[in-house]
């Protein structure tokens, strides 16, 4: 009887220790490409962060429809004349 039990076990134990199939796992393994490609699908996917770029590309369209006034206004300005009047 302890004959069989043991002869059992040592079966039981080549089977799942030499194995020439890989057992299954759930094993990721963490690599520096891995949390990159995980870094950029948060990047792309985050609402937050799609709001926050949202609202950057809209101060930048808002900050480049502001009219500047040229050099010429300001000198007129200055000296109380309209930039189109003439020079006196």
């Amino acid at each position: 009887m302890k004959k069989n039990i043991l002869l059992s076990l040592l079966l039981v134990l080549l089977r799942v220790g030499w194995s020439a199939e890989p057992a299954a796992t759930n094993v990721v393994i963490v690599t520096p490409e891995l949390v990159n490609q995980l870094a950029e699908e948060m990047r792309e996917h985050n609402p937050a962060l799609q709001a926050a770029r949202e609202r950057t590309n809209a101060a930048a369209a808002n900050a480049g429809a502001v009219r500047t006034l040229g050099r010429s206004h300001v000198h007129a300005r200055r000296h109380g004349r309209r930039s189109g009047d003439a020079r006196q």
